[in-house]
């Protein structure tokens, strides 16, 4: 991978790397840190990147990576991740209503880790199912049907509360 091509890879899922890693992280500073260390990982070892296989599943790998050593680093020390306002992970969505985010992180967060990242690689970094099955090791078709299931799950939810 030539330094133009990381280029254009990096304009292109720089808001997606960052969405995600700030999904999972929910510090700003701290998803911006590993987002830019996940840019950098991707250069250092742009020769182990595998041509056939897709760049993006490659760099959400990464991505992971930082943040599972983040989580690690943070533990070792004692520094407990605080959470910040619920709006915070959503700015760059269009003004949402304020509780109805707030609870829908709430259903959200009860579900199982497997789902949360299948909703986070969905719906706040917006890849498709190929890429997602690469990334989770499963096929599209399974990750179309956990998705399609959890979204009904999470609307049954909603349309319980409204009762």
């Amino acid at each position: 991978m030539r330094k133009a091509e990381l280029n254009e890879f990096y304009d292109e899922w720089i808001q997606a790397i960052y969405r995600y890693t700030l999904s999972r992280v929910k510090h700003v500073d701290d998803a911006q840190d590993i987002t830019s260390q996940t840019f950098l990982s991707a250069w250092q070892n742009r020769e182990r990147y595998q041509e056939r296989g897709e760049f993006a599943a490659w760099l959400f790998s990464i991505a992971r990576n930082k943040i599972k050593d983040h989580f690690r680093q943070a533990q070792r020390k004692q520094n407990r991740i605080q959470t910040l306002g619920d709006d915070e992970i959503y700015k760059l969505s269009a003004e949402p209503q304020h509780e109805t985010l707030i609870a829908l992180r709430q259903v959200i967060s009860t579900l199982s880790e497997k789902d949360q990242e299948l909703i986070r690689l969905r719906y706040v970094a917006g890849l498709d199912f190929a890429t997602i099955a690469k990334i989770s090791r499963r096929s599209p078709a399974a990750c179309r049907k956990a998705c399609s299931r959890l979204v009904a799950k999470l609307k049954a939810h909603f349309e319980q509360e409204q009762e």
